[in-house]
């Protein structure tokens, strides 16, 4: 069992380094928040065991895979992703992506002072024109929260 939350990673990329995070830090100009920092230090990419996120809802938010910093196989790095994102400008600044739902959806950390890495889920289903901001769901506080309370895919 994995001991910075009680939820596994599986498939996990590369390791990472203080320098890996840096460099991503200042081609994007944004500094990633401790815990953050941690869990990539610990995990890059890969998906969590139990992969579902309820809100106080009800509602489910499935997690496909974290998506890494550094990916030698090839399929998509934090780079790409905020490189996409940011040139079309659909997703708003004080998010940076986290990981990804099986249908083109974020999950997303903040870098807002008030709620520095707090959780979101972010829709990339608006039209064009419309505000991206809108289509922002907070989840939860920290990242270690949002793994911890995952449950099991039924």
């Amino acid at each position: 069992m994995d001991h910075m939350y009680n939820n596994n990673f599986l498939n996990i990329k590369e390791k990472l380094t203080e320098r890996d995070l840096e460099e991503i830090e200042k081609k994007f100009s944004f500094k990633i928040p401790k815990d953050i920092r941690h869990h990539y230090l610990k995990y890059n990419g890969g998906y969590p065991e139990k992969c579902i996120f309820e809100d106080n809802n009800g509602k489910q938010y499935e997690v496909e895979h974290f998506i890494p910093i550094k990916n030698k196989a090839g399929s998509r790095d934090l780079e790409t992703v905020l490189h996409l994102l940011r040139e079309d400008s659909i997703l708003p600044n004080w998010l940076i992506p986290l990981a990804e739902e099986a249908g083109g959806d974020f999950y997303c950390y903040s870098l807002r002072n008030h709620e520095l890495g707090a959780v979101y889920y972010w829709s990339h289903e608006f039209e064009y024109g419309e505000d991206p901001e809108a289509y922002v769901t907070f989840l939860a506080t920290y990242l270690k929260q949002f793994i911890d309370e995952m449950i099991e895919d039924e």
